[in-house]
């Protein structure tokens, strides 16, 4: 039985022994010498952490956080470069800009009231004595081409109030002037406010929209101002923008919220459709569209020159325009004259041996004979480059008149 005993203490002893984890180099394998191991790169260099050490404080400020990778970009952490992100939603949304579709409309559409000459003019409309009743428009001629923006500014407040107010004794001092550059900086700081995220561009969008809403989207010779003027002990200064504009040394001054309100009376789209009808009107006789000199053949044998205006395409584009400007008799009664054809399905131009003359000494008066009719009284001088005829006064009126729900002209011609 001691015998037995013993043989069996000898076999528990060596289970153990067997159980005993091996150190490094003990396992019978040959250590790794110092120049076979891998050498770590800072990347790959971790100090092992403790399980007890994994709940410490956060990493005190200014800890530099690991180099990105290409599975893990960096994430935005701060605002853009706020003026180039301005001018970006300055050109990306025009419409969000106060009035802005009215200041695109050509430069001459905003001059056509002007009379030349007239240093100082005061266009009001406005029906009650205040200066900054609505829609009244003020102009200055700069005479002498040397006087800068701010100066004049000056001199259109003036205008403004002595207008409304004789006796005022209006004190009139330098006014502020913004140009374009100017009303991007003022987005740049109100961008810089913004504490959405940079990313979320609908979010972003209705931030510009409701600073752009009061804001004029104004371009080249163009200003805003809020008008500053003293009368006795009292300061003040307008709360609404002042849009200026310049057109060679004239300027014109109006409140930006009236602009609307002006392009839509009579009086004004008379105006700017006479002008257009001028135009029209010498595409029939001497100054047709321009035109490809590469020239198609008709199947009567005509030669016929591809219109390179943009906004016509074929004649039924013609023809839609014209009768935009005059009534249908007269727009018909020029295509009658079978000047433009579609050869091809393309808008052409056949030549004419005719001049148009030049106009000259032009100046036009639109007078309101009723609610339906006004009267567009042009004086000038025509005149033939080709000295095909002596130079000609001419003084015509053409009737513009509301035919259904149009303004046109109905009557348009000039002496043979």
């Amino acid at each position: 039985m001691r015998k037995q005993a013993a043989v069996l203490a000898i076999l528990l002893l060596l289970l153990l022994a067997g159980c005993r984890t091996q150190p490094a180099g003990e396992t019978g394998q040959p250590m790794p010498s110092d120049s076979a191991k891998p050498t770590d790169t800072p990347e790959q260099t971790v100090t092992p952490t403790p399980m007890e050490e994994l709940e410490v404080s956060p990493a005190p400020e200014g800890t530099v956080s690991p180099a990105p990778t290409d599975s893990q970009p960096p994430q935005t952490t701060g605002a853009p470069d706020c003026r180039a992100l301005a001018e970006e939603l300055w050109e990306k949304y025009p419409d969000s800009l106060s009035n802005s579709q009215w200041y695109a409309l050509d430069r001459a559409y905003w001059f056509a009231d002007y009379v030349p000459g007239t240093s100082v003019d005061d266009r009001g409309e406005g029906t009650d004595s205040s200066p900054l009743s609505q829609p009244d428009v003020y102009f200055y001629e700069d005479t002498t081409g040397d006087m800068a923006p701010e100066d004049v500014a000056a001199e259109l407040v003036n205008v403004m109030l002595r207008s409304a107010d004789p006796e005022g004794g209006w004190e009139i001092a330098s006014q502020s002037l913004l140009d374009r550059d100017g009303l991007l900086d003022l987005c740049a700081e109100y961008l810089a406010s913004y504490t959405g995220g940079w990313e979320d561009q609908n979010r972003l969008k209705s931030w510009f929209d409701t600073w752009a809403a009061g804001i004029p989207g104004i371009g080249e010779d163009m200003w805003v101002l809020h008008p500053s003027y003293t009368g006795g002990t009292v300061t003040q200064e307008s709360g609404g923008w002042f849009v200026i504009m310049r057109s060679g040394s004239v300027y014109r001054m109006q409140r930006d919220d009236a602009f609307g309100v002006y392009v839509q009376q009579p009086q004004v789209q008379a105006r700017v459709q006479f002008t257009r009808a001028l135009e029209a009107w010498g595409w029939f006789q001497g100054a047709p569209l321009t035109v490809d000199a590469g020239a198609k053949t008709a199947a009567d044998g005509r030669e016929w020159y591809p219109v390179t205006d943009s906004r016509f395409s074929t004649v039924l584009d013609l023809r839609m325009y014209l009768k935009g400007i005059f009534s249908d008799e007269i727009a018909e009664e020029l295509l009658s004259m079978d000047l433009y054809r579609d050869v091809d399905g393309v808008l052409c131009c056949a030549q004419s041996a005719r001049t148009a003359p030049d106009l000259a000494d032009a100046a036009v008066q639109v007078e309101q004979e009723s609610d339906t009719r006004l009267v567009c009284r042009l004086e000038g001088t025509l005149t033939w480059s080709d000295g095909s005829r002596p130079a000609q006064a001419v003084s015509v009126s053409f009737p513009y008149e509301k035919v259904g729900d149009k303004w046109l002209f109905t009557e348009f011609s000039w002496p043979q």
